[in-house]
């Protein structure tokens, strides 16, 4: 039996998370710029809608910070499950792999030791 772990959907699916979050950063920046610019030459008539704006940027990056990290959790536990049930039904090759990896961490840390 063989059980394919879904990293590549995951990855995929973490990635336009991160990619959507970092443009709701990016929005909050700008409008944060707007605002001390504004504060800057003391004009007050466009000081409330760049804070609307703010207001409205900080509360969806929130949302979407909430909806990401249930996401990522979600993910994690599929992925934590579908690992639990290769390595219980591939003992030996999972043994095996992490001997490899053991041994690949062993030798990538005494080579960065000796620089």
């Amino acid at each position: 039996m063989h059980i394919g772990l879904p990293f590549s959907t995951h990855s995929a699916t973490a990635a336009d998370a991160g990619r959507t979050l970092a443009e709701d950063l990016h929005t909050v920046i700008a409008d944060v710029q707007s605002l001390l610019q504004a504060t800057a030459s003391q004009s007050s008539e466009g000081l409330d809608e760049i804070r609307s704006n703010i207001t409205r940027s900080i509360e969806s990056a929130k949302q979407r910070l909430l909806e990401n990290e249930a996401m990522l959790v979600a993910q994690s536990k599929a992925t934590l499950k579908a690992t639990d049930i290769y390595v219980h039904g591939h003992p030996w090759q999972s043994a095996g792999m992490a001997a490899a990896l053991g041994f690949a961490m062993g030798v990538g840390l005494a080579l960065a030791l000796k620089r």
